[in-house]
Parts: C-alpha cells; structure tokens; sequence
C-alpha cells in the first residue's frame, strides 16, 4: 500500500507542474481560438487527474490498523472501484486527449500548426484508439496485486470474526 501513497504523491506533482505548463500554453493561445480549445481541455484534465490522485491517496489514509474490518474492506473496495473507472476511462482520455497533446504540443515546441495536417492527425487519433485498447487490456490482465491482496486479507479476517 507504501507504493500507492508514493505513486499518488508523484501523480499529484507531475499533474501540477503539467497544469502550470497548461496555464502558460492556454494564457498565450488567448488570442489564437484553435489553440485555446485544445489548452482548456488539457486544463480540464489536468484538474480533474489532481482530483482523482488526491481522492485515492485521502482513501488509503483513511485505512489504519483501528478502523474496524467492515469499514477498511469498503474503503479498499472504493479503491478498487477507482482503480477500475481509472482504466476504464482510458479508452475514452487516450484517443480524446492524443491529438490535443500532439496540438499543443507541437505548437509549444515546434511552433507547428498541426491542423495544417489534419489527415495525419486524425490518422494518429484512429492509432490511439488501438493504443487505449491494448493499455486497457493490459491493465486488466495485471491489476494492482498488493490491493487484491489486501482485499483478500481482510476477506478472510471477516470470514474468521464471523466464524467466532
């Protein structure tokens, strides 16, 4: 559970210094419309990947050792269920949010219009589909092996105090 607090806390940072790299880019796209849009979704969810972050790591401080069994199995639970909606919204965010980060992107680094080159960026939005797809499947097959473990614990401990 050690390795989601620090994830959490790396998320969260990342997330940040990306929203204060989002800001900058939408502040001086104000005047360009095309480039605005693509700058507010970014923003959008760039706040919305801190709130989940930090909605996790308030979830896992909410389990200690003096929460009674009952509580701590519905607190992993929502955990579970957020790792789980996490991944299932990947197949929408990855083909949404690729060309908007290849927008940006481009337009921050190169100072390339990427709209001027709008079959190769509906081509690189149809691949992200497949991309979303495989991620997905991938993250199913191996799902987060220490909260499986500590929902199966606690299982068991439910299992013994209802045997007493």
């Amino acid at each position: 559970m050690n390795s989601l607090r620090s994830t959490g806390y790396f998320e969260i940072i990342v997330n940040f210094l990306f929203l204060l790299f989002v800001v900058n880019f939408t502040l001086s796209s104000l005047s360009e419309f095309k480039f605005l849009i693509p700058g507010l979704i970014l923003f959008t969810f760039s706040i919305y990947s801190i709130y989940f972050s930090i909605k996790k790591l308030v979830l896992h401080y909410g389990i200690n050792a003096q929460t009674p069994v009952l509580q701590t199995q519905l607190k992993l639970e929502n955990l579970k269920l957020l790792e789980t909606r996490e991944t299932q919204l990947l197949y929408v965010f990855i083909p949404l949010l690729s060309p908007v980060f290849l927008i940006v992107g481009a337009k921050f680094i190169l100072n390339i219009d990427l709209y001027n080159y709008m079959n190769w960026l509906i081509a690189q939005t149809a691949g992200s589909v497949v991309i979303a797809v495989i991620i997905v499947f991938i993250l199913k097959k191996f799902p987060n092996k220490n909260l499986e473990k500590s929902i199966a614990f606690l299982s068991e401990i439910a299992d013994v105090n209802a045997e007493n």
